[in-house]
């Protein structure tokens, strides 16, 4: 989806470069196939500071494919991607449990736009049913926790650890709302109850309930992750051909992150406010909660000749990344980055 930009007057940047480590995970990715990784230049230092709030941290990197180079850079960031749990991702680590359950319904050979979940829950309560991209639609676009929940039981919590997030240390430890769902299921974890998929030729496959938990790394957040794992993933979800997800399961995957978030763009919106001279195909998920704001983009240019995936956390609230936003976007403009 193609964002416009706007021409702006913004005198920000960044200083303080760190420096990181590359490391391929283990699925392969086609797109990445042979890059060259190397590590940002200083060129940062020589720009004007921007004002920080208590907590900012950011990694990015920058693919050249007709140089078949990635660059990393990093703000602040050694210490958040050296650990996961001294900030909290929130809502951003949703499109990944997207991509669990729509790598689940296009193995089974589902549709995700043809498909009726059923859930049969514990609590003797009627069986909910939901059309698939209903739940796609409400946790990626409008963010509701129920859905997100919802997503990582049709992807299977054991299982979506298991192909999935362990290739980028990202953990998803409990449900989000513990409290309505209990209610709504009769458990506080993700225990996926039986669970009816059928798509509108009638086809239709049980999927028998699992009570198996994925180890909890983060025991006292629900969810924590490396600010690295959103930069590659969302990468790699994108452009880097890492999941098995059918092409029209895809799409409607990147139709919700391409789309106009009805809160959540601050960070995107400043980036994008800077650049001037081209409109750049954008893919995001911003999370917030306890104060901290975070958000996971790609930024693909219309050529196809280089991509930008920017992650971001802030604290204390959401304009924390606000100034960062417009000092990344203007590097982008003028080609220092």
């Amino acid at each position: 989806m193609n964002r416009k930009s706007y021409i702006a007057l913004f005198g920000v940047s960044l200083v303080g470069l760190g420096i990181g480590i590359f490391v391929y995970k283990k699925r392969a990715s086609t797109k990445a196939k042979g890059i060259k990784f190397s590590v940002g230049t200083p060129a940062l230092n020589t720009l004007k500071s921007i004002k920080e709030p208590a907590l900012l941290k950011l990694v990015m990197d920058k693919y050249d494919f007709d140089a078949r180079t990635k660059t990393r850079y990093f703000w602040n960031s050694e210490e958040v991607d050296d650990s996961i749990d001294d900030w909290y991702p929130a809502s951003t680590v949703k499109y990944l449990a997207a991509a669990g359950a729509l790598e689940r319904l296009s193995k089974l050979g589902f549709n995700s736009e043809d498909t009726t979940v059923t859930f049969h829950y514990k609590n003797g309560k009627n069986p909910t049913v939901v059309p698939f991209t209903d739940i796609l639609n409400k946790a990626i676009v409008n963010s509701d926790n129920t859905k997100y929940n919802q997503l990582v039981q049709v992807a299977g919590h054991q299982r979506l650890h298991d192909t999935i997030l362990a290739d980028y240390d990202l953990h998803l430890s409990r449900p989000y709302v513990k409290d309505a769902w209990q209610k709504l299921t009769g458990s506080r974890e993700f225990d996926s109850p039986q669970i009816t998929l059928q798509d509108t030729s009638g086809k239709s496959v049980i999927l028998e309930a699992d009570s198996h938990q994925a180890p909890r790394a983060c025991p006292s957040r629900s969810s924590c992750a490396r600010l690295s794992s959103f930069t590659d993933s969302i990468y790699d979800l994108v452009l880097g051909g890492r999941f098995d997800i059918s092409d029209s399961n895809r799409s409607e995957l990147l139709r919700v992150l391409s789309a106009k978030k009805p809160r959540g763009d601050t960070f995107l919106d400043a980036i994008l406010s800077q650049i001037s001279n081209e409109a750049f195909d954008v893919y995001h998920k911003a999370g917030f909660a306890i104060n901290y704001y975070s958000d996971s983009i790609l930024l693909v240019s219309p050529s196809g000749k280089k991509a930008y995936a920017i992650s971001a956390v802030g604290f204390k609230g959401r304009d924390s990344l606000t100034d960062l936003g417009k000092a990344i976007g203007q590097l982008i403009n003028d080609g220092v980055v």
